[in-house]
């Protein structure tokens, strides 16, 4: 499976849905840039959720490359709930990862599923000491 979300440099918009604790759903949309240079891999996006101003914000996730055919890398990411650092796995079609931040209050887990190549699903949920903050399923679409 070749996959283009992150292990190609691009542009990717993002839409869908995010879920709060309580299940209500809203809006989401925004865009993901996904660079590559010496230093390593950075997806940087900006992800406004609408009616959830307190949320929104610019994340910045750096990823140690992958190289000669690995499947498995570390990833950290400077988030508006602190640094947060976890693994990320390429599964066939899929790019599933998990992490945490560095107290161990909050937990990230999503799942990517290539579609085609410019084309992804997304679903994700955060939880902050065992309970559900808030849940998302969005659709990437390379634009660049």
């Amino acid at each position: 499976m070749q996959h283009t979300y992150l292990l190609e440099p691009g542009r990717w918009v993002a839409s869908g849905v995010h879920i709060d604790a309580l299940g209500t759903p809203r809006p989401l949309s925004g865009a993901t840039d996904v660079l590559h240079d010496s230093e390593g891999w950075c997806v940087s996006g900006f992800l406004p959720l609408d009616e959830l101003a307190e949320l929104a914000g610019r994340n910045s996730c750096h990823i140690a490359p992958l190289s000669g055919g690995e499947s498995e890398t570390q990833w950290r990411a400077e988030t508006i709930l602190g640094r947060l650092t976890g693994i990320l796995l390429l599964v066939k079609d899929s790019i599933l990862s998990t992490g945490q931040s560095e107290d161990g209050a909050y937990v990230v887990s999503e799942w990517l599923q290539r579609i085609d190549a410019d084309r992804y699903v997304n679903r994700g949920i955060l939880l902050r000491r065992g309970e559900r903050q808030f849940s998302w399923a969005v659709e990437l679409e390379r634009s660049a």
